[in-house]
């Protein structure tokens, strides 16, 4: 699993890591991992003193630094899930495109643009449901058919947010306009 990009409290890592402890905590033998890749804008020593106080310290991996462009490909091809636990968001995230541009599948908050990134709605948590987004993981990390098909539907939404299908709208929209004046 993969929480990616700027480290803020609004983007929910503690969600995520709350989450994992959860799960641990209901089976031991979870073989899942937790990769946070981005720069910790707030004390990453909370983030470190949560992991070792949960003995999360063999799940999780944290690259505490800005990801240079070359390096993100890496991060998203060696994970099978994204997180994108935010607790408030108004607008589309930067993460969730990329992920979106990598056909990584999501889960997600209900905020902000998030929800219009997956396919499946059952993917979709509320803001601040730890225990939610840790069923949610569950579900998809113990069925290979829930996460292929989760795949197929991130390939979907990339190509309906191409830049080739969005040119396609706007050159329509000016047509229509053109041909209506």
């Amino acid at each position: 699993m993969l929480v990616f990009g700027a480290v803020r409290p609004y983007k929910g890592l503690d969600m995520a890591l709350k989450a994992l402890t959860y799960l641990i905590s209901e089976n031991p033998h979870f073989g899942g991992h937790l990769l946070i890749a981005g720069k910790m804008w707030r004390d990453q020593h909370t983030y470190e003193t949560f992991i070792k106080e949960n003995n999360l310290s063999d799940y999780v991996t944290i690259h505490p630094d800005y990801v240079p462009t070359d390096q993100v490909a890496r991060f998203f091809g060696i994970s099978d899930l994204v997180l994108l636990p935010y607790r408030q968001f108004d607008s589309q995230s930067g993460v969730g495109t990329l992920a979106t541009a990598f056909r990584r599948p999501m889960i997600v908050t209900q905020t902000g643009g998030l929800p219009d990134l997956v396919q499946n709605k059952s993917m979709v948590v509320q803001p601040g449901d730890w225990k939610g987004l840790a069923n949610r993981i569950t579900h998809v990390l113990s069925d290979e058919r829930i996460l292929k098909s989760m795949q197929r539907d991130a390939d979907t939404t990339a190509q309906e947010i191409s830049w080739k299908k969005i040119g396609t709208i706007t050159v329509n929209i000016y047509q229509k306009s053109l041909d209506s004046g």
